[in-house]
C-alpha cells in the first residue's frame, strides 16, 4: 500500500496535477487498496477537515494579510530606504540592502514567497541597472527570503506545530538566533563577493540621513519588535500576535502613511485570502496522506532496517563506498 501511495503521488505530479490534488487522489487509492483492514474512503474528507480544524491555524491568514498590507502600504519601500542609509557604503551594497530588508520583513509576513516578491520587485531591477549579474541578484533575493520561514512569525513553523503537536510559541523563539546568524552570514558573503567583483556602492549617508530614514520607517521597524517581544514576554499568544500584526499594518497603512485607500481593501483581502487558501488546502490534503503513511508503520520498518544495518558492518561499508563513488 505504501508503494502504491507514493508511486501514484509521483505519477500524478509528473502528468501535471497540483500537489494538493495529487495527495488527495493518492490517498483515495491508498484507502481503497489498503491491505489488511479495510478503510472507508470517507476517511479522506474527514481527515482533511480534521487537519485544518485548529484554532492555531488562524495565524496563517492573519500573518499573510499583515505581509500583504506591508507590501501594498509602502512599508517595504521605507525599509529599503532605511537599509540603504545603513549599508550604502559597502561594496555590493544593494545585496546588503536586500538581506537587511528581508531580515526585518521576515518578522512580519512569515512567508518566503511574500518576502521575495516584496523585495525582488524594486531591488532586482535596481541591481540590473547597477550592472550586478543576474545570478547574484536572484541568489541574494532568494537567500534573503529564506529568513522568512526561520525568524518568527513563520508560517511553516505554524504548519509544523500543527502536524507534530508542538508548541508554536517555542518554535518561534527557537528561530530568532539561527535567523539572525544566517542573516549575518549572508551579509558577510555579500561583502566578499561585492569586493571580488567590484560591485558599485551607493552614495554615502550621514547621520542626518539615517535619522530621517529611521523616522520614516519607524512604524514599520516597530512591527516585528511588537510581535517578537509580545510573544516572548507573554503579553499575547502566537495567534493573538497575528491579529495584532494585521491590525497594526492596517492602521499604519490607512491612517499613518495613508498609502492604501479604503476602496483598495476588498482586492487586498481577496489576494490574501487566495494565498491563505492555497496553504490551508495543502495542509488539508496532507491529512489523509500522512495518516495512511502512519498506518503503514513506516517508522517501525525504518527502525528495524537501521538496526539490522548497524549489526552488519559490511552493509555499512558498502553504503559508504557507494556514497564516496557518487561524490567523487
Amino acid at each position: 500500500m505504501l508503494a502504491l501511495l507514493f508511486l501514484s503521488f509521483l505519477a500524478l505530479l509528473l502528468i501535471g496535477f497540483d500537489v494538493g490534488f495529487s495527495m488527495i487522489v493518492a490517498s483515495l487509492l491508498g484507502a481503497v487498496f489498503k491491505s489488511g483492514q479495510a478503510v472507508d474512503t470517507a476517511m479522506v474528507p474527514l481527515s482533511m477537515l480534521a487537519y485544518v480544524d485548529s484554532y492555531a491555524l488562524v495565524q496563517i491568514p492573519l500573518f499573510i494579510l499583515a505581509g500583504e498590507l506591508m507590501n501594498q502600504g509602502g512599508l517595504t519601500l521605507r525599509l529599503i530606504e532605511w537599509s540603504q542609509t545603513l549599508v550604502g557604503r559597502l561594496r555590493g551594497s544593494l545585496g546588503h540592502v536586500s538581506i537587511l530588508t528581508n531580515l526585518i520583513m521576515s518578522g512580519v509576513s512569515g512567508s518566503a514567497v511574500a518576502d521575495a516578491i516584496a523585495t525582488g520587485k524594486p531591488l532586482i531591477p535596481a541591481m540590473q541597472r547597477a550592472k550586478y549579474s543576474d545570478g547574484f541578484a536572484g541568489a541574494v533575493i532568494a537567500a534573503g527570503a529564506l529568513l522568512g520561514p526561520i525568524i518568527p512569525p513563520s508560517i511553516p513553523m505554524v504548519v509544523y506545530g500543527q502536524l507534530a503537536s508542538q508548541s508554536v510559541m517555542k518554535l518561534f523563539m527557537a528561530g530568532v538566533v539561527p535567523g539572525v546568524m544566517l542573516a549575518a552570514g549572508f551579509l558577510g558573503l555579500c561583502t566578499l563577493i561585492g569586493r571580488r567583483r567590484n560591485y558599485p556602492t551607493l552614495p554615502a549617508s550621514n547621520w542626518t540621513d539615517r535619522g530621517r530614514a529611521t523616522w520614516r520607517a519607524g512604524w514599520a521597524l516597530m512591527m516585528p519588535l511588537i510581535i517578537i517581544f509580545g510573544i516572548r514576554f507573554g503579553w499575547v499568544t502566537d495567534t493573538e500576535a497575528a491579529a495584532v500584526a494585521a491590525l497594526y499594518a492596517l492602521f499604519i497603512s490607512l491612517f499613518i502613511y495613508r498609502s492604501i485607500k479604503p476602496a483598495r481593501l476588498p482586492a487586498l483581502l481577496i489576494t490574501a485570502a487566495k494565498s491563505s487558501g492555497t496553504i490551508l488546502f495543502l495542509l488539508a490534503a496532507a491529512g489523509p496522506f500522512s495518516w495512511l503513511v502512519a498506518e503503514s508503520h513506516i517508522g517501525a520498518a525504518m527502525t528495524s532496517l537501521i538496526r539490522g544495518m548497524s549489526d552488519n558492518p559490511t552493509v555499512i561499508m558498502l553504503i559508504i563506498n557507494a556514497f564516496l563513488l557518487l561524490v567523487g
